[in-house]
């Protein structure tokens, strides 16, 4: 029997995207905050303070281009969209506790300011080119009727929902803890603590999700691109089905979407 048409509301892999989309955001003002307090303490000095920003911003941005040009690509091809959703988080966590590991040691604040730095720049680079990438392939395996009103979702209400609960919690931290970071790092924690399992939900459902539409048959190939093995899988499994409809779908799909493993099924 054919499946139901995926509704809006009410489905899980929708409101994952989307609280997937909020939890970055968030962080990222956290983290945006923690840096820019740290270098003010670093650099007293308003000329020291904006000669440093100038060549960081200027370093981060070649590192950014690097990585949508070179990197992102080759990462997604080689580990997949699940393992790339992990990246970004993975990497933040460490700079997170590397910064809760500094101000429980009480090390000399260089030490903290490096920290901060690392992960500001790992929240940039990585967050603006391949989890960018691998967050933009969730919306694949929606509906077209879906794909574009989630997406609209995501940019137009969840990112601004993000900012504003960011801008209470930093606003509330800021005047309970004056001058200090360790609140606003604990606070860090926590939620990339809930970005990271929202990484690994998503990456799950992703792959259901994308497997029910292939099932549907509701995925053209020039929609797709296959980065789990799990779905590559499905289609190689269909083209030996007893169905004639089902066998021309995955020849198609897979044309497009991973021509060498169709080559090497033909004979």
């Amino acid at each position: 029997a054919p499946q139901p048409p995926m509704r809006f509301w009410g489905n899980r892999y929708i409101w994952s995207i989307l609280l997937l989309t909020v939890a970055w955001w968030v962080s990222f003002f956290f983290i945006d905050n923690i840096f820019y307090q740290a270098a003010s303490v670093q650099y007293s000095d308003e000329t020291a303070l904006a000669g440093f920003l100038g060549i960081y911003l200027g370093v981060l941005g070649v590192l950014t281009l690097l990585s949508n040009f070179v990197l992102s690509g080759r990462v997604m091809g080689r580990f997949g969209l699940r393992a790339s959703l992990l990246i970004l988080p993975v990497g933040l966590a460490i700079g997170a506790l590397a910064m809760s590991a500094v101000e429980l040691a009480a090390l000399p604040f260089w030490f903290l300011f490096a920290a901060a730095v690392a992960t500001k720049v790992w929240s940039v680079g990585a967050g603006f080119s391949i989890d960018q990438s691998a967050r933009s392939m969730l919306y694949q395996p929606l509906p077209p009727s879906l794909r574009t009103r989630v997406q609209t979702m995501a940019d137009g209400v969840a990112q601004p929902i993000a900012t504003g609960l960011a801008g209470g919690a930093l606003l509330i931290l800021g005047a309970l803890y004056v001058d200090q970071s360790a609140p606003l790092i604990l606070g860090l924690v926590v939620i990339l603590a809930f970005l990271l399992g929202l990484a690994i939900v998503v990456g799950r459902w992703y792959v259901r999700t994308l497997l029910e539409a292939l099932d549907r048959r509701s995925l053209r190939a020039t929609q797709l691109i296959l980065t789990d093995a799990k779905a590559r899988t499905a289609l190689h499994t269909a083209l030996r089905s007893p169905q004639p409809g089902t066998v021309s779908y995955a020849i198609r799909v897979l044309t497009d979407a991973d021509p060498d493993g169709l080559a090497a099924e033909l004979p």
